[in-house]
């Protein structure tokens, strides 16, 4: 497979990938990296818990996992592309409501099935605006199963 990078937002970018086929796909790559002297036990727990939640939870509103690479020094997540995130667009009222009806639909699977996401912002919210409109819930790295203790809450 080849990377192409063609827009950065965090970790998270936009880019090209041939099939064993040579079709070209468009989805969107989380790199997990190391920085300094980061802990790398917390980013192999986020990789992995991330990996583990969006394999549970299969929803139209939470992203989902097209494949991951890991561990190694540079752990990935490829998931479903997204157009942009809520943070970086404008939209309409009725926009609004139906990204506002497609986030309460996400987190009450998300809920459901026994997990609470712990950083719904803007930024973690993916707006797809095709085949259809419609809002995403990602970045599932901090997530707690509900009956978690207190101390993994902090």
């Amino acid at each position: 497979k080849q990377w192409y990078q063609s827009r950065v937002r965090g970790s998270v970018f936009r880019v090209t990938i041939n099939d064993t086929l040579g079709n070209q796909k468009i989805v969107a790559l989380r790199e997990f990296m190391f920085e300094g002297n980061n802990n790398n036990n917390t980013i192999w727990k986020q990789w992995r818990r991330e990996i583990d939640v969006l394999s549970l939870v299969n929803h139209k509103n939470i992203i989902n996992i097209i494949s991951s690479e890991g561990p190694h020094r540079h752990p990935f997540i490829l998931y479903e592309n997204f157009n942009e995130t809520l943070e970086n667009i404008k939209l309409s009222i009725i926009e609004i409501l139906k990204a506002s009806c497609d986030l309460t639909r996400g987190l009450h699977q998300l809920h459901r099935m026994g997990w609470i996401h712990r950083n719904v912002k803007p930024s973690n919210v993916g707006i797809r605006r095709s085949p259809v409109f419609s809002a995403v819930l990602m970045d599932l790295r901090y997530s707690c199963a509900i009956d978690c203790s207190l101390s993994e809450l902090n």
